[in-house]
């Protein structure tokens, strides 16, 4: 089973109002050791976030040259005018994979939680998805192991595990049950790379075996 965010996030999220003054923030990210915190309304909706960089643009000496959003950050009193919004956030049950791509593609280092209501649920930070990727090889062969003989029942499908990476051998009958194992077993925590060598009797995915009789 997939590991989703719900897994590796902190429940015990550090968060201010939008009425919080810029030292209060200030205050909150040096006491936690936090580089951002989220912004909530009284129902806990994320507003959006508050970070270091946003911080810097409020101390930054203005040059003539900013923005109309650098400039609303350097003139901000309260988490209102100077946090970044919309907030990037991601819900509770999205898989982990999914959380790091928004990591990655808006360049953050922590993303609030929220729940199917919208409340904030937690906080997951990049060392929190950079643990999945530190499961030993041991727990990742037995978590395989139980995949392929318990909830599978593929006895003649064997696992060998190596710094991450899963060798699959043996043989089954059908090429979409190959399928289906190998992405099974992709979504298992704690897997770098799955190579597979599981052989088949007969490829039911060929177009041509779609119109045989």
């Amino acid at each position: 089973m997939a590991v989703r965010v719900r897994d590796m996030m902190t429940t015990d999220v550090v968060c201010v109002q939008a009425g919080a003054s810029m030292r209060t923030i200030a205050l909150v990210l040096g006491r936690y050791a936090i580089s951002a915190v989220p912004v909530v309304d009284d129902d806990r909706h994320v507003l959006g976030v508050v970070s270091e960089a946003d911080l810097l643009h409020r101390l930054a000496d203005g040059d003539g040259r900013a923005s109309g959003a650098d400039r609303t950050k350097r003139s901000a009193v309260t988490a209102r005018r100077l946090m970044t919004a919309p907030a990037v956030t991601v819900a509770a049950r999205t898989e982990i994979a999914e959380a790091a791509r928004l990591m990655q593609e808006h360049r953050i280092r922590r993303l609030p939680v929220v729940s199917d209501t919208g409340e904030l649920a937690g906080i997951v930070s990049r060392s929190d998805l950079v643990k999945v990727d530190t499961r030993p090889d041991s727990w990742v062969l037995h978590r395989v192991g139980r995949l392929l003989m318990v909830e599978l029942d593929l006895p003649h499908v064997r696992a060998e595990v190596r710094d991450g990476i899963v060798t699959l051998t043996g043989r089954v009958r059908l090429r979409s049950s190959a399928v289906s194992v190998r992405r099974a077993v992709r979504s298992i925590e704690g897997i770098l790379h799955v190579d597979d060598r599981i052989g088949f009797d007969a490829d039911d995915l060929s177009p041509f075996a779609l119109h045989a009789d």
